[in-house]
């Protein structure tokens, strides 16, 4: 079973997601944003996470944002470039689409194991909107048992280990803190240090 540990920024703890990033243990990574949040006016967001997600499109695209020829209202998803998952999805600029970007991906895993360092309520809220929204698009197309998100810090205090170690991803994927795909690669770290599931060989 893969796990995939995700991490969503959103403008506030009860705000909509505008920005998720995901790893899996295998090494596979997945990086969607709301191009229009960009030019967000909340300070603290522009301050503290923009110019981290500028860092990851600069990552991502190997172009910069400046360079991307994708318009303004579209959804850049990104796939891990693998033998099995060769391909970039585009989806509509809108919430839903974000929502059924990361759905798709996840679904193309077979089954996982979902983790997020502290789901409640931003990550939680979101992935209940995925399947909300694919069993919208495509009834019958949820999963076929109960997924829900392990907590990282749950795990970790259930075995008696402090909540904020590790802080160095398992994973190399570049970029720093309020950079979802950085930070869900520190939380795979963290849920592999409290034992929720071990590294593939």
């Amino acid at each position: 079973m893969t796990t995939v540990s995700f991490d969503c920024e959103s403008i506030s703890l009860t705000g909509e997601t505008f920005c998720v990033g995901a790893v899996t243990d295998a090494g596979q990574t997945f990086f969607a944003i709301l191009r229009d949040s960009l030019y967000t006016p909340v300070p603290w967001v522009v301050e503290n996470v923009m110019p981290a997600i500028r860092a990851r499109i600069d990552l991502e695209t190997g172009r910069g944002l400046n360079a991307s020829p994708l318009a303004s209202g579209d959804v850049i998803s990104r796939i891990n470039r693998t033998a099995a998952l060769q391909r970039e999805a585009v989806y509509r600029d809108d919430y839903r689409s974000l929502c059924l970007a990361f759905f798709d991906w996840v679904r193309s895993l077979g089954a996982v194991t979902l983790v997020a360092d502290w789901g409640y309520p931003v990550e939680a809220r979101y992935w209940s909107d995925c399947l909300r929204f694919a069993a919208e698009r495509e009834p019958g197309s949820e999963f076929g048992a109960p997924c829900p998100v392990h907590e990282v810090a749950t795990a970790l205090l259930v075995r008696g280990r402090e909540v904020t170690a590790p802080k160095v991803p398992s994973l190399s994927v570049g970029g720093s803190e309020h950079d979802p795909v950085y930070d869900a690669a520190v939380s795979l770290a963290r849920w592999q240090h409290a034992g929720g599931t071990p590294s593939p060989a």
